[in-house]
């Protein structure tokens, strides 16, 4: 395979060019977060928004953190997070959502 930037043959696996450095869009991406994982966190402990922080999502995460501990004071905020949880886990098993920086879910 030949790298698309300086046009360097690389091996077909490598995951950056040794070249000049850019992604080549092959091989195994280090950073990649895991499906499974994700769904994992996100059915066990996504009303604390552990599985947006894990994606890269630490706004999101913060904000289903708090809604689901000072919301629990009036009773409907634990709710209001799990079905933004279930729809969350919907989202990631049919490879809708991504992790925060774009890449998909492996």
């Amino acid at each position: 395979m030949y790298c698309k930037n300086c046009g360097a043959q690389i091996d077909d696996k490598a995951y950056i060019c040794p070249n000049c450095g850019v992604k080549t869009g092959g091989g195994y991406d280090a950073n990649a977060k895991n499906k499974i994982i994700a769904i994992i966190l996100a059915v066990f402990l996504g009303t604390f928004g552990v599985h947006n922080f894990y994606l890269g999502y630490i706004t999101k995460g913060i904000a289903q953190l708090l809604l689901s501990t000072i919301g629990a004071c009036i009773i409907i905020g634990p709710i209001i997070t799990w079905v933004w949880v279930i729809v969350e886990v919907i989202m990631i098993a049919t490879g809708s959502l991504k992790d925060a920086q774009g890449n998909d879910l492996v």
